[in-house]
């Protein structure tokens, strides 16, 4: 039984490795066999108090724009079809792929076009509190420099990444990359990740409550009254501005040890009369809370 196991794994591994060869061989043929069209969209920056993008196969950046207009640009394939909606004070553009005509040509099915033509979308805002509502399936999402009244941002295979951003209610997710968030101010935050690390500096919120199934927690310069990190697999390293005297703190590790500013504690709750709460959960890892005054 186990020599057949050990077959198999052996042509699992040696298929991958096929698919990616051929893939990458037959690359400057599957550039040919995709036509790609520039698509770009303008419109009066006060149209609008929603925008709502979902992408099949792109990154997508999010920055300020530089005048009073929504400018959003980027690419699609003969198999992709875009629904654009912008009635009612709702601007909605979603990008979906014609999977049929995909699988109709199987050498479609080994495409890496993404590695050598750029299908970033770019979306540049002006100024204003929009609720922003951003969804990919392969690709990061990077959102900076802006003060947002929501912002909710999920990719299946990327990185989320925001940074020098205000918003008051703040929702990351991703299947497979990691969640930075660097200089956010928000009343609540929600952070999740399937496979990958979650990392906070300088994170301003009322609540957060971050989870990631297989990946570390790290956080430093965290202003919070309810912080809440989980992780099923990883260690847990979060410094919290505060004196631990004066916070609930909740900690449980399976396999792992438990240090508060540098002193050994365990599996329990401390401090359980005080209103401003830390929790740190892992199943497997260390952790590590230090408290700065």
């Amino acid at each position: 039984m186990k020599t057949i196991l050990k077959v198999g794994i052996v042509f699992i591994i040696l298929g991958a490795i096929s698919v990616t060869v051929f893939g990458l061989l037959a690359q400057p043929y599957l550039e040919e066999q995709l036509d790609y069209t520039d698509m770009s969209y303008e419109y009066d920056g006060a149209q609008f108090t929603r925008i709502e993008l979902s992408f099949y196969n792109n990154p997508v950046e999010i920055k300020p724009s530089t005048d009073d207009k929504i400018h959003i640009d980027f690419k699609v394939d003969q198999y992709e079809e875009i629904v654009l909606s912008d009635e009612s004070n709702v601007l909605s553009i979603v990008v979906t792929s014609d999977w049929w005509d995909y699988m109709r040509n199987p050498l479609l099915w080994f495409n890496f076009s993404n590695i050598t033509v750029n299908r970033t979308v770019t979306v540049l805002l002006p100024d204003s509190l929009y609720e922003l509502q951003v969804k990919t399936s392969n690709g990061a999402i990077t959102l900076n420099d802006l003060t947002l009244k929501s912002a909710h941002l999920n990719t299946s295979n990327g990185k989320v990444d925001v940074r020098n951003t205000t918003v008051n209610d703040l929702t990351l997710g991703s299947s497979n990359g990691k969640v930075y968030l660097n200089t956010v101010t928000s009343e609540n935050v929600e952070l999740s990740t399937s496979n990958g690390e979650i990392e906070c500096i300088n994170l301003v919120a009322t609540s957060v409550d971050a989870e990631t199934s297989n990946g570390p927690i790290n956080g430093s310069g965290i202003v919070s009254n309810d912080f809440r990190v989980q992780t099923s697999n990883g260690r847990i390293n979060i410094t919290v501005q505060g004196r631990f005297d004066d916070y609930k703190v909740k900690t449980r590790t399976s396999n792992g040890d438990v240090k508060i500013d540098g002193a050994t504690y365990g599996n329990d709750t401390y401090h359980s009369s005080k209103t401003p709460y830390v929790e740190a959960i892992t199943s497997n890892g260390d952790i590590r809370i230090n408290f700065e005054d």
